[in-house]
């Protein structure tokens, strides 16, 4: 998945770019955040979620990877269940992560939003594109969700780098380094001045390709964290969004 920030005003230039139907499926979605009061899904990269579709609940359990900076390649695994409560068993890792625990997860947070969804061929791959509008909700908390998300069902990669290229002809894009999951947690705390950066965390096995490509992530991640926080009561996030870019031109170098 590629995950696109565009602004709301932005979604109608999209909608009539002429490289979409002009006749989406319309899904309104609402998704249940679990976790256990010490956090031990987020802490362990895992998130839980029950999707509400119509009439139909659909768990979905993700392991976070590495942190990513718009191009989200992770492992899931989902699960058809009757009731809003979770499943926890061996078609899953989270069995053994929790143990007994199990019993503690509980609601945090939710997702309402409504999602449109086309189907392209692209450059000879198959990718499907989703439109969400909505918000998180955590309490009494609020943040507003309208993103693009662009899925590859077959075919090379560097087609949804290609398509979103397209796409931001008509209306401006922006990576999004923030899951809907890591938006809920966010809502749960303290609200955030400023964003340092993240470990790099690197394979003693890997390709120097592969360590550039995690420490450009995390320069870029830097960046678009403070982005949004960049206001006259706040320097430290331009201080910070300054970092990530010498950190990123350094990368380069």
């Amino acid at each position: 998945e590629l995950k696109l920030e565009i602004s709301p005003d932005s979604t109608a230039a999209l909608v009539a770019s002429g490289l979409l139907d002009e006749d989406p499926a319309r899904l309104e979605l609402r998704s249940v955040y679990f976790d256990t009061p010490a956090r031990r899904l987020s802490e362990a990269g895992f998130s839980l979620r029950i999707r509400h579709s119509g009439e139909t609940r659909i768990q979905t359990i993700k392991a976070a990877g590495a942190a990513a900076a718009g191009l989200y390649a992770r492992p899931e695994w989902e699960l058809v269940v009757e009731i809003d409560r979770p499943v926890i068993d061996d078609s899953t890792p989270l069995k053994s992560l929790l143990g007994r625990s199990a019993w503690e997860l509980a609601p945090l947070f939710e997702v309402r939003v409504e999602r449109l969804i086309w189907n392209l061929s692209w450059e000879g791959a198959h990718i499907e594109v989703a439109l969400d509008q909505g918000e998180v909700r955590a309490g009494d908390r609020r943040t507003a969700i309208c993103e693009l998300e662009l899925e590859l069902k077959r075919g090379d990669v560097r087609s949804l780098f290609s398509l979103a290229r397209r796409l931001d002809e008509f209306a401006p894009l922006r990576v999004e380094v923030l899951s809907k999951a890591e938006r809920g947690f966010r809502l749960l705390g303290p609200m955030a001045d400023a964003a340092k950066a993240e470990d790099v965390r690197l394979s003693q096995n890997g390709t120097t390709k592969e360590a550039f490509g995690a420490i450009v992530a995390s320069c870029i991640r830097q960046f678009r964290h403070n982005e949004r926080l960049i206001d006259p009561q706040r320097p430290e996030a331009l201080h910070q969004a300054r970092v990530g870019l010498r950190r990123l031109r350094s990368a380069f170098s």
